[in-house]
């Protein structure tokens, strides 16, 4: 399964994203304090040091965790990110629903707050829904499950997910964060891991596997890492007056 949202290209990068999921009575927002409840939703992608925005048209989230469409009620997308800075340049694509306040939305600058959820607290209502497109994958060839990434080095890591009955066969790609995943290293493999060497140090990466059934394949699942920087030989010295250096402590 995956979501995506109608990007104008131009990449701006995240301390995090989330994306959640959830069932909803009301087809509106009929007041600005009326956000679906916590627990009402589930958390299906999440990433940390990411990249979005760089793809002119759709952008696509792979679910990292299934959601189940209950078949009555209507669907709800929460869109979560924080940054340590702003690009007005980019803007996402939406539809105008006429009077009816099909947005809710919270925003401010140098507060981390506002991209948690927010209970009971204020927001604003908008009759512009951005566009999302969604995808239900082949629910007999279950995507990769638990992706994470372990065993850091300033030239790699090892990244592991669950077997699954399935799967025999996993398709793999790596790329740099930013780049698109047409430029991507790909592989694949039997096992349920893949160790990854010869990468540059404090660099940031996306990684993506899925399970290959033979005649179908699942839903990609994303995740992003960072490689660590080069240990420092001791004795050493520093006087702070190298900004990429000082950047590093």
């Amino acid at each position: 399964m995956s979501i995506s949202l109608h990007a104008n290209g131009h990449a701006f990068q995240c301390e995090e994203v989330n994306i959640y999921m959830g069932h909803r009575v009301a087809d509106n927002y009929n007041n600005t304090t009326s956000f679906t409840p916590a627990s009402d939703l589930t958390l299906v992608y999440s990433a940390t040091s990411t990249t979005i925005g760089s793809i002119d048209g759709w952008e696509e989230y792979q679910f990292q965790t299934p959601f189940e469409y209950n078949g009555t009620d209507n669907l709800v997308v929460v869109f979560s990110k924080h940054a340590t800075s702003y690009l007005s340049a980019l803007k996402y694509y939406y539809t105008e629903s006429g009077s009816y306040y099909r947005c809710l939305y919270r925003r401010q600058d140098n507060n981390i707050a506002f991209s948690q959820h927010p209970g009971s607290a204020t927001g604003t209502t908008s009759n512009r829904r951005p566009n999302v497109k969604l995808l239900f994958g082949n629910s007999d060839c279950i995507q990769p499950l638990g992706v994470q990434a372990a065993g850091f080095t300033d030239e790699g890591c090892t990244v592991s997910w669950l077997a699954n009955e399935n799967g025999y066969y996993y398709d793999y790609q790596l790329k740099a964060a930013g780049d698109l995943w047409s430029s991507a290293t790909m592989g694949g493999t039997y096992d349920t891991s893949v160790t990854f060497t010869n990468l540059a140090p404090s660099t940031a990466y996306d990684f993506r596997v899925r399970t290959d059934c033979g005649d179908t394949t699942s839903t990609w699942v994303d995740l992003s890492f960072t490689t660590l920087q080069v240990a420092a030989t001791l004795p050493y010295n520093c006087d702070f007056s190298n900004p990429a250096e000082n950047a590093m402590w």
